[in-house]
């Protein structure tokens, strides 16, 4: 190549490799194909994504395809939207790792193995399903609006609009065919595998969020025994064995609610969908 032309050289690529290049290209990005699950509207952060049978992580950017079996990660202060095919929104909050299923229903699937997620069904209501299962339980919905955290010990949902069915899974990772819990708006869930664990989660939570707002040492000390005292008096009510769990099921404070920041973002962009 003459060097005066070094920097502009463009290489040539033959028609025919152009369509076949074109052809794989809209394969992969199909929503009619059966290996679409959805594309990425809003990677916040750090945002991975694994492909199947593949073990590096790349970065995600806006509009990438998401199929079947994928993997997404978030790392800190990272967040995630996700347009599904059948325009269902679904939302990874930080430090969560969400597999992209689909059952043979036909039905998607996600797989949260920790973290949170926001589901909000806002297009054909009545005809939609989608579950999310977690290594405590199984969630089932049909047009609703709700969110979930979870962790290997313990899943806890909440749910603004329509209603949400729950199974859980047993030791093996079974459904208890025989246990399904209906939660409504309004409601909240709590399954804990071992509730001694679960609320020593909740303390080093707390303890985190106190140490977040620099409060200083006596009245960090103050809150946190006044917190704890009320937060077991409130846990050991409300909580109930049941079989191999611990669970609680109750209206939530959706005023105390609203004010999380993950709350605030998610009704922020929900709002979005109705413009």
């Amino acid at each position: 190549i003459d060097d005066n032309r070094k920097g502009n050289y463009k290489y040539f690529i033959p028609p025919f490799l152009q369509m076949c290049v074109f052809i794989q290209c809209l394969f992969a990005v199909n929503p009619d194909s059966d290996k679409y699950f959805g594309s990425v509207t809003l990677p916040l952060g750090k945002v991975f994504l694994k492909i199947q049978a593949e073990d590096n992580w790349v970065k995600v950017g806006v509009r990438d395809t998401v199929l079947i079996n994928d993997k997404i990660k978030t790392l800190a202060k990272s967040r995630c939207e996700i347009t599904v095919r059948n325009k269902m929104i679904m939302r990874i909050g930080e430090q969560a790792i969400v597999e992209l299923r689909n059952n043979p229903n036909s039905v998607e699937d996600v797989k949260l193995e920790k973290g949170k997620i926001w589901v909000n069904l806002f297009f054909n209501r009545d005809s939609m399903n989608f579950n999310v299962r977690t290594p405590t339980s199984v969630c089932a919905v049909r047009g609703t609006v709700y969110r979930l955290n979870c962790d290997p010990n313990f899943t806890a949902y909440r749910v603004y609009e329509g209603s949400i069915a729950v199974t859980p899974l047993d030791e093996e990772g079974n459904l208890i065919l025989d246990t399904t819990f209906t939660v409504n708006s309004g409601e909240e869930l709590i399954l804990a595998k071992d509730f001694e664990e679960y609320k020593r989660q909740q303390q080093e939570a707390f303890q985190k969020y106190l140490d977040e707002q620099q409060f200083g040492f006596e009245e960090y000390a103050r809150q946190y025994d006044e917190y704890f005292r009320e937060f077991q008096r409130q846990e050991k009510e409300a909580f109930k064995q049941f079989k191999s769990f611990h669970i609680a099921q109750e209206k939530f404070d959706q005023e105390k609610d609203s004010e999380s920041d993950w709350v605030k973002w998610n009704n922020e962009r929900d709002k979005l969908l109705q413009e």
